[in-house]
């Protein structure tokens, strides 16, 4: 059935926030680090994976072959005090480690004081 061979699913995603980034953690099993696809567009990241498995069925009367795919697509926004040079990404276990480290305070602050003289 075609919906057992082609699969869209939204994987779970924790996120941690520490003083220097946040952190987040996708879990997605089954695929390799080069499936993965991650677009920073201003203040918008998206993350999306693509896997395809060939997937082979024998037995003595036939041989059935089919292209078993799964992907998703996750979209977020950042926060603007994200360091965009800096974010790092690692796939190890199952899991999309992603770090977006924080800019420094001075960076950071969008409010400043005029002197009037």
């Amino acid at each position: 059935e075609a919906s057992d061979i082609f699969k869209t699913s939204m994987p779970a995603v924790n996120i941690a926030e520490s003083e220097k980034s946040f952190d987040l953690e996708v879990s997605a099993p089954g695929f390799k680090k080069n499936d993965f696809k991650i677009e920073v567009d201003d203040n918008t990241m998206t993350i999306s994976a693509e896997s395809q498995e060939e997937i082979k069925d024998e037995n003595k009367r036939y041989t059935r072959k089919e292209f078993k795919s799964t992907e998703f697509s996750r979209v977020f926004t950042l926060p603007e005090s994200i360091n965009l040079e800096k974010i790092e990404a690692k796939y190890d276990n199952g899991i999309l480690n992603i770090i977006l480290p924080k800019l420094d305070e001075a960076k950071a602050k969008k409010t400043q004081n005029i002197q009037v003289s």
